[in-house]
């Protein structure tokens, strides 16, 4: 795959070099065609099942500049909307509000248990393995 110069470097950065290519791989699969894009109508589901949490309105932005819900988008557009939208600063200032209340000692951390609690059981939740990969991409950040 060829990528936006970049792009790609700039999601492993924010992301994790394992978390960009399940994304790909994912990506990969929903190409049917192989043609290199994918339906704008797949692009939420595909973002939501790697972990992240647009809203509403950030997907509907971000395909009318793509193109639209019906037309195609290549992996380096995705991309590129995922580094815009995790670099988004609200979205890691809610988050540390949100954790804010397990991480008394306010030290930015959270237990393994409690997080993996929260995630299975609160909101939009996600599934065991989800967590498990999740926890593993954050430990391997820490190294």
């Amino acid at each position: 795959q060829v990528f936006a110069m970049g792009v790609k470097e700039d999601a492993e950065a924010i992301f994790g070099v394992g978390s960009v290519q399940r994304f790909l791989d994912a990506f990969a699969d929903r190409d049917r065609g192989g043609t290199g894009s994918i339906s704008g109508s797949e692009v939420p589901h595909l973002l939501r099942s790697n972990g992240l949490a647009p809203t509403e309105l950030q997907v509907s932005q971000y395909l009318a500049e793509a193109g639209g819900p019906d037309g195609k988008v290549t992996s380096d557009q995705v991309l590129s909307f995922c580094v815009r939208t995790g670099k988004d600063e609200s979205t890691l200032e809610e988050l540390s509000l949100f954790f804010a209340p397990f991480d008394p000692d306010e030290k930015g951390l959270v237990p393994k248990h409690v997080f993996r609690n929260l995630m299975t059981n609160v909101g939009e939740c996600f599934s065991a393995e989800q967590v498990d990969e999740m926890i593993a991409d954050i430990c391997a950040g820490a190294d």
